[in-house]
């Protein structure tokens, strides 16, 4: 499945042939494939029903951040909001799940979404920013969806820059939240802070029990159990941080995997061994942090609203 996306090079050595398999065999069994979360955001406004539009309070409606994908691959989450956005509009967010046939839409009012949004398995829960109109702050919002439609405030006032990712566990007890030089992981639905530390491209992986994240190009993983952090690929200089697989033992990220080179390239971590193996290119400016796996029955059935 994973070969549908990817372009393996002809001439692999043997770590890589064995990564390569390993990854294959995984994506067969768990039903997923890499692709990029731009990728995902052009199918999603491909397939987007028209702007809405309202003749006494003309406004457009749009995907106005990059989509969010659960750990497990199975959820597909998107919101959507009006522009320009006015006092009491709201935001809507639309969740796309393999066990359901329709989009289901959670209406979200007197905020408006702000950033990048974070999902657990089946979208039960969703954290992201966004600006509250009746307090007039921005907050961290974890909205919980098991039962309606709970939030609770992570964080009442937001001072810092707008996230560059939120990542959550599968089971919605934990968030990441990424700045472009700060992490932070706090508890569900406390707000308890869990780690803090100096890095970029934070990524749970889907059990909860670790965290990866970059720093100075290089690639750490701690383990929030342990309170213990280690480096990974300790002699490659990695760039960023994509998606975990499903089974929490491979990462994707984007790396300079030679002293000299002129392009950074794709990678995929094996995390019990250390090892990587490179399946690709990546163009200038990225950093590999758009990679992720998902389902193949979610992309090749149409995500549609």
């Amino acid at each position: 499945m994973l070969g549908s996306f990817i372009m393996w090079p002809t001439v692999m050595a043997a770590s890589t042939r064995e990564i390569i398999a390993s990854v294959t065999a995984m994506e067969a069994r768990e039903g997923v494939a890499i692709t990029t979360l731009n990728r995902l955001g052009r199918v999603l406004t491909r397939n987007a029903a028209p702007p809405v539009r309202n003749a006494a309070r003309p406004t457009d409606t749009f995907l106005k951040s990059a989509p969010a994908i659960s750990p497990d691959g199975n959820t597909v989450g998107w919101w959507q909001g009006p522009f320009p956005s006015r006092y009491g509009d709201g935001t809507t967010i639309f969740l796309k799940t393999m066990s359901e046939t329709e989009t289901r839409q959670v209406a979200l009012e007197g905020y408006v979404g702000i950033g990048p949004m974070g999902l657990s398995s089946e979208g039960q829960v969703i954290v992201m920013s966004a600006y509250s109109w009746h307090q007039r702050r921005k907050e961290l919002l974890a909205l919980e969806l098991r039962s309606g439609v709970a939030i609770h405030t992570l964080d009442s006032s937001l001072e810092e820059p707008q996230h560059e990712r939120i990542s959550v566990t599968n089971v919605g007890a934990l968030a990441a939240l990424g700045w472009p030089e700060r992490i932070h992981v706090v508890e569900i639905p406390s707000g308890r802070t869990v780690f803090d530390a100096a890095g970029r491209f934070p990524l749970l992986s889907p059990d909860g029990t670790r965290l990866v994240f970059i720093n100075k190009e290089r690639l750490y993983i701690r383990s929030i159990e342990h309170g213990s952090t280690t480096t990974l690929l300790p002699h490659t200089r990695v760039m960023g941080t994509g998606g975990w697989s499903p089974d929490g033992r491979f990462l994707l990220a984007g790396a300079w995997t030679a002293p000299i080179a002129f392009e950074k390239r794709k990678i995929i971590v094996d995390t019990q061994t250390g090892e990587y193996a490179v399946i690709g290119k990546l163009s200038e400016g990225d950093y590999g942090d758009q990679l992720a796996w998902i389902s193949t029955r979610l992309m090749t059935q149409g995500i549609r609203h």
